[in-house]
């Protein structure tokens, strides 16, 4: 499987990071964690192999667990 260049762009960020001991922070490795997350929500989203969820779907659905909470 080929990765895309947001995807690869996030694992040289990881692999740099993980070089750089004394620079690399749990920040940075977040960061570099949800770079690749988001680039693999959006070639998945462009590639067809998910859909979105209506905002307003969202919005009740999320209403209604909140209010099952209280």
């Amino acid at each position: 499987m080929a990765l895309s260049e947001p995807e690869r762009e996030a694992v040289v960020q990881q692999l740099v990071a993980s070089l750089d001991h004394d620079e690399q922070t749990p920040e940075t490795a977040i960061a570099a964690a949800w770079d690749l997350e988001v680039a693999n929500r959006v070639d998945g989203i462009l590639e067809g192999k998910v859909r979105g969820i209506p905002l307003e779907q969202v919005r009740t659905e999320a209403d209604r667990v909140t209010a099952e909470a209280r």
